[in-house]
């Protein structure tokens, strides 16, 4: 398996701080008038972080690594499906 060049880096960092911010638009606008409830998951990492560890993370640091965890999925679907980036990034999506 090859090493991440740079250009890779710079995409998946791209494709996770997108993703990233998608989902808690989706978390705190769309969510709410389908469902009637805000999914927060930025606090959601905060909240596993504190089950597990017994930290608590600032909120800037939780969406950071939400968007690296949504960049490391990303990846890893590219990986395992061979699709392009958005190929990947949408099938990561929709798994979540």
């Amino acid at each position: 398996m090859k090493a991440i060049d740079q250009t890779e880096l710079k995409a998946l960092a791209s494709a996770g701080l997108i993703g990233e911010i998608t989902f808690e638009a989706y978390a705190w606008l769309v969510a709410p008038i389908l469902f009637g409830v805000k999914l927060e998951p930025a606090n959601l990492v905060i909240g596993l972080t504190k089950s597990f560890t017994g930290a608590q993370l600032p909120y800037a640091a939780a969406f950071l690594i939400g968007a690296l965890g949504f960049a490391t999925l990303v990846y890893l679907f590219k990986k395992l499906t061979r699709l392009s980036y958005l190929g990947a990034g949408v099938s990561a999506g929709l798994l979540l």
